[in-house]
């Protein structure tokens, strides 16, 4: 019998932020509905693409995990994994920015969000970091 290998969405929280469980609760919800805006983006462009294999992957893929419970895993980054996941990724992964109205300074990145991907997939830099407990 096959391992499962569960789709997930990682979520990673700044860890030096020391944000209270409001504020990272919150966080964690603008970090999903990134994710879930560009799933209907991507839904919207589909019609006219061809030949793009890795978008209609990315869509089945996510179609996939919402069908199998939208599993979310929550990791910890310190500043230096914080920026070594930000020079890796870059534009591939969502990025949460404060608006400044309560906690923190305007502009501060508070959790990055990573498109649902098979727990097989996750790159060597999310596999190092530790769950969000």
């Amino acid at each position: 019998m096959p391992k499962p290998d569960p789709i997930a969405l990682y979520i990673v929280v700044r860890e030096s932020l020391d944000m209270g469980m409001g504020k990272a609760c919150a966080q964690s919800g603008h970090a999903v509905e990134k994710i879930v805006d560009s799933f209907h983006e991507l839904a919207w462009r589909l019609p006219e693409m061809s030949g793009a294999e890795e978008e209609f992957g990315k869509f089945a893929l996510y179609r996939e995990w919402k069908k199998n419970g939208s599993r979310k895993i929550t990791l910890i980054a310190n500043e230096k994994e914080w920026e070594t996941l930000r020079a890796e990724y870059g534009k591939a992964c969502h990025i949460v920015v404060d608006a400044g109205i309560t906690d923190l300074v305007p502009g501060t990145e508070t959790m990055m969000a990573f498109w649902p991907q098979h727990k097989s997939a996750r790159s060597k830099s999310l596999k190092r970091l530790r769950s969000c407990e």
